[in-house]
């Protein structure tokens, strides 16, 4: 292999009047021949006349340069590309952009072959060999990371195993990771702006899924899932529709890898699952930790460690020779998702980023299952609000807005689950709970009760109304008044942290205050005047106002209060 083809094919791969063979990109790589060709685009081989070196050349297709939001990311995330200098990624040398438009990227060129391969050929990898080359891996994508570098597309077709020497002459295998500065640069990383979706549906985390912004812990999942596809031979989720692969990642769990190959020990099972979590807060922190845990293993399971200035002895019985036959059992077992693997976009109706005319029904099947993993966040709240449990809720509720705040609310699913705050009829069962136990307040519990506002107000007034008992009346003022209390810094009065809540007030009074002298529920009166907050409020004072000459005298001492709370 050169150039991550064979020889024998690159003669079939070239067709017989490519414009580039023969062109100088950027006055200074003389393109040779052409030796692959992907969703993003063609890769040439090239001699760099500067550099006096052959080098690979990837030229985006027209379709994926036309879109100006790629044109731009592209130049920013190759230039960022060029800098790493790792080991285990391959070095990005040049890029540029010709006269006409055309977009390059010049790589080094790699004689060895692609991973995906391997496990053509084998099947799946021992346990020792396949943490070895994901230890490689995690360090290479560590060292972009570091640099604020994601590369949003890891898959076996883009780790390439290399020979090197070592200093004693003999042969290792390297990992390097291909395509940075070009995975990324695509539009959303997984959803065009018209609704082509572009990507591998086989390795996308489950935000990529969504379309939503993508960290370092995008790329721990996706390594989390060619992990298992190394210790089992199949990705996780093996299905010929594409749809059906995107919602498994939003919403079913991993089976653990000892359930596909038994013997395979469940500290590895813990390791792999925890990248495939599909919150991200839940994987590792970051791929260093991701490859620390790799290396705990090995010590675990008693097997050397190395690093990726001692990579692991050359696998003598790969790549076979020519005429080799492979396994057919592993060549079943690649064939079943040949239709996710060889069109890198996303399902039948956009073929190597080619649009066709069922491409609206992919996108609406695109948006069905974001819709779905956004409903996942949602039911699982609400289950929370129907068992009223008010720390577990007010747990969640504090994740659910920490992540709205990390992503300036592009995070939909989380923004759809807040939204139930907004139904009082939801936050009934919550009310009921904190009015009939001694729940103690906190931190959570205030950031819920303000972040539910008025929804809150009028829950606790509805499971006031529905318990009387005594001890629930220091409660409801309690929660009411944390419900009052300024949540936001320069805010100095309720009335502009829950201005709602005051206007409920002044609904409740005007239905019990008094008439014919007669005082209405004169308890659920005196609850509502402890509640008043302090603040000028005009309009308040008017309903606090007919209690004053309330026929009880607790009544019109607690009516007197409020309007010296509420004076101006």
């Amino acid at each position: 292999m050169s150039g991550r083809v064979e020889r024998a094919a690159i003669s079939e791969l070239t067709p017989p009047e490519d414009p580039l063979i023969g062109r100088l990109l950027g006055g200074k790589l003389l393109v040779e021949e052409r030796i692959g060709a992907g969703a993003l685009g063609v890769v040439y081989r090239a001699r760099h006349l500067h550099l006096v070196q052959p080098v690979a050349v990837k030229v985006l297709h027209e379709h994926v340069r036309a879109e100006p939001m790629f044109r731009a990311r592209f130049h920013a995330e190759a230039r960022a590309a060029s800098v790493l200098d790792h080991p285990n990624l391959v070095r990005v040398v040049d890029f540029g952009e010709e006269p006409e438009g055309l977009l390059w990227l010049a790589m080094d060129l790699l004689d060895g072959h692609e991973l995906e391969e391997r496990l053509t050929y084998q099947g799946h990898l021992s346990v020792p060999r396949s943490i070895e080359i994901m230890l490689q891996v995690c360090a290479g994508l560590a060292h972009a990371h570091a640099r604020g570098i994601v590369h949003g597309d890891v898959k076996p077709a883009n780790i390439v195993l290399v020979r090197r020497p070592d200093d004693d002459g003999e042969d290792r295998e390297l990992a390097k990771i291909c395509d940075f500065g070009v995975a990324r640069g695509v539009p959303n990383a997984s959803l065009g702006d018209e609704g082509q979706v572009i990507g591998t549906p086989t390795y996308m985390s489950p935000e990529q899924c969504l379309g939503t912004e993508l960290d370092g812990r995008s790329d721990i999942y996706t390594c989390g899932v060619v992990l298992y596809e190394l210790l089992t031979g199949a990705p996780p989720y093996v299905t010929d529709d594409p749809h059906a692969v995107l919602r498994q990642h939003l919403l079913v769990d991993a089976v653990p890898p000892s359930h596909r190959v038994p013997g395979i020990d469940p500290r590895v099972d813990a390791v792999v699952l925890r990248a495939l979590a599909k919150d991200r807060d839940d994987r590792f922190g970051s791929m260093r930790d991701f490859r620390a845990a790799l290396r705990g293993l090995l010590g675990d399971l008693g097997m050397p460690t190395r690093t990726s200035e001692h990579p692991p002895k050359l696998d003598s019985s790969f790549p076979p020779s020519i005429s080799t036959t492979r396994p057919p059992a592993a060549t079943l077992t690649r064939n079943r998702r040949a239709s996710e693997i060889v069109p890198r976009s996303f399902g039948p109706g956009v073929v190597r980023g080619r649009r066709t005319t069922s491409e609206p029904d992919d996108a609406v099947a695109f948006s069905a299952t974001r819709d779905a993993m956004n409903d996942r966040e949602r039911s699982a709240l609400a289950v929370l609000l129907e068992q009223g449990d008010a720390e577990e809720i007010a747990a969640r509720v504090e994740h659910l807005a920490a992540r709205v705040g990390r992503t300036s609310r592009s995070d939909t699913g989380a923004v759809r689950a807040l939204q139930l705050l907004e139904d009082p009829a939801r936050l009934v069962p919550l009310a009921s709970r904190l009015l009939a136990e001694e729940v103690m307040p906190s931190p959570y519990l205030s950031q819920l009760l303000s972040a539910a506002g008025l929804s809150a107000a009028r829950a606790l007034w509805s499971a006031r109304i529905a318990s009387p008992a005594t001890p629930s009346r220091a409660r409801f003022i309690t929660w009411l008044g944390l419900i009052h209390a300024p949540v936001e810094e320069g805010r100095t009065s309720a009335a502009e942290a829950h201005p709602g809540v005051r206007r409920l007030l002044r609904v409740a009074l005007v239905r019990l205050s008094p008439e014919g002298g007669v005082q209405k529920h004169p308890h659920l009166a005196e609850d509502v005047l402890l509640a008043v907050p302090v603040g000028p409020d005009a309009e308040l004072a008017m309903a606090i106002q007919p209690f004053v000459d309330s026929p009880q005298p607790r009544v019109r001492e607690l009516a007197v209060a409020a309007l010296d709370r509420v004076a101006p």
